[in-house]
């Protein structure tokens, strides 16, 4: 059953089992509840309603209540209150008391044995929330409902009076809310932000607009005056409007409608559809007005009967379409709803239909029924046609039979030539297939092999069985001849990859005028294995750096035809880690720098880019690429471009470049300074010297033409971080919500290295950020300074402080709803922004 609501509170189902533990029990471990309730400036608050309910065990929400309390009881005048023989268990406690802040405990424990200490609670004092609500035009909302929930669950709602006034609560001070407004027939606000107390809110409802016009006759100009008009929309909506106006001025309005695009439709008898498929009601709520001249329609009358029985077909679905169009029989009957706009109608109980409200010119007529085909006919205006006739169509039956002629497992398929439509059915060595409802013409069959019994079969090249459906023909039946070669497993390895680079390979299978694509990953030796269909296939080797190998195999199982791939392979470089003669167990890790012309027209690059389609091969740099030492200190990287590269020796802080060409040897001989130090410290805040925890601190290293390491960490707990770094010039970055953020150049030196970190509060002028139409403070705001871009957070009256380092730069305060602000060379004076909203944005919230 629903949860209900009282005093404001939500209560969910009632915890049968811990209500009668409470009531009933005697055996279970009962203790007395106390506490004091006293407002917040520490006076007792006497006559404060106390009420509990048993948390229930299987959820965790805090909100939820559990019915009408299990106790309830309320302070004297010293603000104590006690409740006697309360079970162990967990509860939920509501503490209310008249001119306060309700306060709620989600979890309160009871224990089975040991003193349970008082409660002791500080009710704020309670603040209000009062405001307007009003249209887009302005104008007061009467009954809008104004909804919202405290912290605590507790839903509270207010209703505006005839001039829109609201007034609702309790609040704390300072609380932030968040308000739902609506209103029947003007439309809905689903979050407006207000900060306690306020009792100057004004809420805009937009919408409200009126859509009004006259109908008329084209020709006479003379109102017409009863008519049905249909509204679609607002675009995105599913709901749609539909009145009937009698008027002698052939007047109609249509109040309170959602801004937004809809679709309108006027029916009038003897007269054509009239359709407005594009209706724009703006943003501001403002009235449209919408003239309709309507032009004479003619009707068509016709009956549908069973094809072959004579018999009427009753509730059949008739529609029309202006002008003749050449309708082929489908293979089956197609269920369809009514078209917006389009004239229709059903068939009665004698099978007669007359569609009215038709253009003055032929139209083509449609006719649906379930159980038969569709039929078409074309009719001139105000014709009456000759009956229609309905067929059930034939029943196509058969075998799927394999080269022994044996009933076997598949899937047949249908295809008529003539309007290229294609109907498949399962066929069982038990039951065979059948399609149902099929028109007269000419048809295709051919059958498939069933995918479950033989994965990787795959047909010949068939043309299928010419099959003839005649007029009056109920039942045909003939087999499908299946004849297929098996597939199988190959394995394909890819050579002469680059270092870095990675290969999938791609499988393409040519089946009459389909194909089929499979797709393989290779492992880091380039082998992949591929279960592969006979017939022809396209193999194409494709690589991470953009090389392209192409092949195409009629027999791809044949022995004769392997599918390996040979890419031309590239430079080695390599060499021995050494330190003081003795070899060394590292790691050399290398980056490109640079790119030579050479590296784009060597080897098969050039081959490779024209088979792929390209005018010049790609050629992107390997990035990464990297080697451990032997116990002998050797080293080997293959598959490098040539050109120039970073070369490092992880963990030493031995870098150099290196040009790679062929083979190439490059022996490193390490010093004994040449290892990785710590760094660490702790970032403490200027003028307290109080760590700081959660400061981000990242370090870049950058040695001529190349970036080597990005190092990030965050402070913890206790403010402190610690990482290994090779010695060097670094650039240190610290930043935290609420300081200057700091950028210095940092001196890693060869022996463990404490930085000194302080980080000053953003205590310089304070800015304040409001929406400029409506007044409401914004929560954040981005910051743009230099080239540094740093999120602002704002309190809930939109302000923050802004740290005097930023004296004399100019500021570009940006919001994705808003349009930016630019302060040229702030001054250090309190800032008052007022930020105004993009012409496309919505309005609704501020």
């Amino acid at each position: 059953m629903p949860g209900a609501r009282h005093n404001g509170i939500r209560f969910g189902r009632l915890n049968v089992g811990l209500l009668c533990l409470l009531l009933g029990a005697t055996s279970a471990v009962a203790l007395p509840l106390s506490g004091v309730v006293t407002s917040d400036g520490g006076d007792a608050i006497a006559g404060a309603s106390v009420q509990i309910w048993p948390k229930e065990a299987e959820t965790e929400d805090a909100q939820s209540r559990s019915g009408a309390p299990t106790a309830h009881t309320k302070t004297d005048e010293r603000g104590r209150f006690a409740l006697a023989n309360v079970p162990a268990g967990r509860y939920r406690v509501a503490i209310e008391a008249p001119g306060f802040v309700p306060h709620d405990i989600g979890a309160l424990a009871v224990p089975r044995d040991g003193a349970l200490p008082p409660i002791r609670v500080a009710l704020p004092p309670a603040v209000f929330i009062a405001g307007a609500v009003v249209d887009a035009k302005g104008e007061a909302v009467a009954d809008a409902v104004v909804e919202t929930e405290r912290a605590g669950g507790r839903a509270l709602e207010a209703r505006a009076d005839a001039n829109g006034r609201f007034r609702m609560g309790p609040f704390a001070a300072g609380e932030e809310v968040f308000l739902a407004v609506h209103a029947t027939g003007v439309g809905r606000v689903l979050r407006w932000e207000a900060v306690a107390p306020r009792d100057d809110l004004r809420i805009r409802i937009r919408g409200g607009g009126a859509l009004r016009g006259r109908v008329t006759d084209r020709e006479t100009g003379l109102p017409i005056a009863d008519f049905h008009m249909t509204i679609a929309g607002p675009q995105g909506s599913a709901r749609t409007r539909a009145k009937r106006f009698q008027s002698e001025d052939g007047v109609f309005v249509w109040d309170a409608l959602p801004p937004g695009r809809f679709a309108a439709t006027v029916a009038v008898d003897g007269y054509q559809l009239h359709t407005v498929p594009e209706l724009h009601l703006p943003q501001d709520g403002a009235d449209v007005d919408l003239p309709i001249a309507m032009n004479p329609g003619t009707v068509v009358r016709g009956r549908v009967v069973d094809a072959a029985t004579g018999l009427p077909v009753a509730g059949a679905l008739i529609t029309a379409r202006e002008g003749a169009w050449v309708s082929y029989q489908p293979l089956a009957p197609i269920d369809a709803n009514k078209p917006f706009g389009i004239a229709s109608t059903k068939t009665d109980a004698e099978g007669g239909f007359v569609l009215r409200q038709l253009p003055l010119e032929a139209v083509t007529v449609r006719v649906r029924a379930t159980g038969y085909l569709s039929a078409t006919a074309v009719a001139q205006p105000n014709e009456t046609l000759a009956a229609i006739e309905l067929s059930a169509g034939a029943t196509l039956r058969g075998w799927l039979v394999d080269r022994e002629g044996m009933a076997t497992d598949g899937v047949v398929v249908l295809w008529y030539p003539l309007s290229a439509e294609r109907r498949t059915t399962a066929a069982t060595a038990e039951g065979g297939f059948a399609f149902e409802q099929v028109a007269e013409g000419r048809y295709r069959l051919w059958g498939h092999a069933a995918p479950a019994a033989e994965r990787w079969s795959f047909e010949e090249e068939q043309a299928g069985i010419a099959v003839v459906v005649s007029p009056g023909d109920s039942v045909i039946e003939t087999d499908v001849a299946l004849d297929r070669t098996e597939g199988c497993d190959v394995e394909v390895t890819v050579r002469g990859l680059l270092a870095g680079e990675s290969a999938r390979v791609e499988l393409t299978h040519f089946n009459r005028r389909r194909q089929r694509r499979q797709v393989a990953h290779a492992d880091d030796a380039g082998r992949f294995a591929l279960s592969v269909r006979a017939g022809a296939v396209r193999v194409r080797a494709r690589t991470s750096a953009g090389r392209v190998l192409t092949r195409r195999v009629a027999a791809p199982c044949a022995a004769d035809h392997p599918l390996d791939f040979h890419f031309d392979g590239r430079s080695r470089l390599y060499g021995t880690v050494t330190r003081r003669g003795e070899p060394v167990r590292a790691t050399v890790r290398v980056q490109a720098l640079a790119q030579n012309a050479e590296a784009c027209g060597s080897d098969a690059a050039a081959s490779n880019a024209a088979s792929a389609g390209n005018s010049r091969p790609d050629c992107p740099p390997v990035l990464g690429a990297s080697a451990a030492t032997s116990p002998s200190g050797q080293y080997a990287i293959r598959g490098l471009r040539p050109g120039a590269y970073a070369l490092e020796v992880v963990g030493t802080g031995h870098r150099r470049e290196a040009r790679v060409a062929r083979d190439t040897r490059v022996d490193i001989q390490l010093r004994d300074d040449e290892r990785e130090v710590d760094f660490a410290g702790v970032v403490t805040a200027a003028d307290t010297q109080q760590p700081l925890p959660g400061v981000y601190v990242s370090l870049r290293l950058k040695e001529g033409s190349a970036d080597f390491d990005v190092i990030a960490r965050r402070t913890d707990s206790n403010g402190a971080f610690a990482m290994r770094l090779t010695p060097g010039k670094y650039r240190l970055f610290a930043n935290k919500t609420g300081f200057a953020p700091q950028w210095r150049d940092q001196d890693i030196l060869e022996t463990t290295t404490h930085p000194e970190i302080s980080l000053a509060a953003a205590a310089g002028a304070r800015v304040r950020v409001t929406d400029a139409e409506t007044g409401q403070p914004l929560p954040y705001v981005a910051l743009g300074v230099a080239d540094q871009g740093i999120p602002l957070r704002l309190t809930a009256a939109g302000t923050a402080n802004l740290w005097r380092d930023l004296e004399g730069q100019d500021l570009l305060f940006r919001h994705p709803n808003y349009e930016d602000v630019l302060i040229h060379r702030w001054d250090g004076a309190p800032l008052e922004i007022q930020m105004r909203g993009h012409a496309d944005k919505d309005e609704q919230a501020p």
